[in-house]
């Protein structure tokens, strides 16, 4: 069983690491590796950003396992996105993570969607990310890369 937090401050350099990790570079749409100066920027501007949801999950062994961010850019659209620590890969839990995370989003936004652009191959989260009951949208260009679009509605 996941148990999740939302983020906070003191896990700056626990993302740091995150973000900068070679496979979380090659699936992101900027694969470029990050600062510490320009993430503490970012993640400064998220934490406190009352549009942006950035959740940590740990497991039973209270291992921190990654985080799922969800960015609210209208009253009706949500962009999410995801990360699992290098160690805890290919054990099940994005599914799990998307799930709680689009749970604990529509409780306080129905009536709303949430989009995930996910690079063509990027097989592990388009995966879970039917599982976790997306919708592919279409195929498309996002920020110069082969995507699809899934999405997610809100539903009772």
């Amino acid at each position: 069983m996941l148990k999740v937090r939302k983020a906070i401050l003191s896990d700056l350099d626990l993302f740091f690491d995150w973000v900068n990790d070679p496979l979380v570079r090659e699936y992101s749409f900027n694969s470029t590796s990050v600062t510490l100066e320009q993430h503490t920027i970012w993640f400064k501007s998220v934490i406190s950003n009352k549009s942006s949801l950035i959740f940590v999950f740990s497991n039973e062994a209270n291992e921190l396992v990654g985080q799922v961010r969800i960015q609210n850019n209208s009253s009706s659209k949500a962009i999410i996105g995801i990360s699992i620590d290098k160690e805890h890969r290919g054990k099940g839990y994005a599914l799990n993570m998307f799930q709680i995370a689009c749970n604990l989003y529509f409780k306080e936004n129905q009536g709303s969607s949430i989009h995930a652009y996910i690079k063509k191959n990027n097989f592990g989260t388009i995966k879970s990310i039917e599982k976790a009951g997306f919708l592919l949208d279409s195929e498309l260009v996002y920020q110069s890369y082969p995507c699809y679009l899934y999405i997610k509605y809100f539903s009772e």
